[in-house]
């Protein structure tokens, strides 16, 4: 069931089964907490929301296989993110993130993550980022340098995105 509301009421709550949500251009905030009812979900789509930051009780959705957030105008991420493992596309693009949480990239799955059009400067430190990454985009941020780290241990990662910032060597 895809479903599209201006505001989630008490009625759809009893839809314990949804597998996928999308709420898109609703201008919804804050997040509504009724979507963690839903634990069955495996797709959550709130883009073009008014959404300033995601709540701790994100871990709650421990199904979740698809997030998207983009064009929110999110400026913080809650370490919580980093539960759900069985994630493989986190969209964050176009928001106004300028920092990530330490334990942002402790996804398990071969994860695709979009943090293109935030205003990064740089990104925290995690020795096992390529690991679990597939795809990252960080295209249009404030980054001057890609840590030496990410090339460490790049086993799965197959695609990087790094123009549109200031990086003047890698």
């Amino acid at each position: 069931m895809n479903l599209s509301l201006k505001k989630i009421t008490n009625h759809i709550t009893h839809f314990t089964n949804l597998t996928r949500l999308e709420l898109c251009e609703r201008n919804l905030n804050p997040f509504p907490l009724e979507i963690f009812n839903f634990t069955n979900l495996k797709k959550l789509d709130l883009v073009m929301n008014e959404l300033k930051s995601i709540p701790n009780q994100i871990s709650l959705l421990t199904n979740l296989i698809e997030l998207s957030l983009c064009m929110n105008g999110l400026q913080t991420l809650t370490t919580e993110i980093s539960t759900l493992t069985n994630l493989i596309s986190l969209r964050l693009d176009e928001n106004s993130l300028k920092v990530l949480p330490n334990v942002f990239f402790n996804f398990k799955k071969n994860t695709k993550i979009f943090l293109n059009g935030n205003q990064l400067e740089d990104l925290p430190y995690i020795p096992y980022f390529g690991n679990t990454a597939k795809k990252i985009n960080l295209e249009r941020n404030n980054l001057i340098k890609i840590p030496s780290y990410i090339f460490n241990n790049i086993q799965n990662l197959k695609e990087l995105y790094v123009s549109g910032n200031q990086i003047t060597k890698i």
